[in-house]
């Protein structure tokens, strides 16, 4: 009877570290997309409209 008991735990232990791995890794997933977007948006610089300055637009 102990050994079924046993069992049942050693179960019910490794399924709730098979949801704990799939919750990380969808969360370490969010979280690099969202630490990219934030990278990108930190590099890009917003345009500034010079109207005296041109020259970038003849080409």
């Amino acid at each position: 009877m102990e050994k079924i008991m046993e069992y049942w735990l050693f179960g019910l232990f490794i399924i709730c570290l098979f949801f704990i791995f799939i919750w990380i890794s969808r969360k370490n997933r969010r979280d690099k997309e969202e630490l990219q977007d934030k990278i990108i948006q930190s590099e890009l610089k917003p345009e500034k409209k010079d109207e005296n300055n041109n020259d970038s637009d003849s080409l």
